[in-house]
């Protein structure tokens, strides 16, 4: 479980969301492994103690944007796509076609769907992209809107360990 704290896209004020997610998947990404390296810079950085801040940050502390995150991803895709033309085409156009957050979102979305995932699980393991359409909560399914986080405990680990 990560807790992620902040503001975020479509809310008003500060607010504490737990993202629930298997330690290792079965493509073999280590999670935990992952979340745990950053939680050790942090501590390294004496950034765990005081007001909490951005864990992806510049040297001052500054949330780094998406822009900057979208750069970083793009210098490293066009570097495998140099290196290894056979995993990226070079007629792909890379700062076109990826973003961020949005290639992350569809490329799970597009995983569950190869697994036969209902449209049921989809749709719950993506409301964090429903929340972020405009209208927000009010497209959301009132089951959805009150679900308690012990109830989707089982759902929200099958869907994070299967990709």
């Amino acid at each position: 479980m990560v807790p992620l704290m902040g503001r975020f896209k479509g809310e008003t004020g500060e607010r504490n969301v737990l993202c629930l997610m298997a330690s290792v998947t079965k493509s073999g990404i280590a999670i935990r492994r992952w979340t745990e390296r950053v939680v050790f810079l942090l501590k390294k950085e004496g950034r765990n103690v005081g007001e909490p801040g951005p864990a992806l940050c510049d040297k001052n502390g500054f949330v780094l944007t998406s822009a900057y995150l979208n750069d970083e991803m793009h210098d490293m895709l066009e570097k495998i796509q140099m290196e290894r033309g056979d995993l990226i085409p070079a007629d792909v156009k890379i700062r076109e076609i990826y973003k961020i957050f949005q290639t992350m979102r569809r490329g799970v979305t597009i995983q569950a769907n190869e697994l036969n995932y209902s449209d049921t699980i989809i749709n719950f393991n993506n409301r964090w992209r429903t929340m972020q359409n405009p209208g927000g909560t009010a497209s959301l399914p009132m089951g959805q809107l009150y679900l308690d986080i012990l109830t989707s405990l089982r759902t929200h680990l099958h869907f994070s360990r299967s990709l």
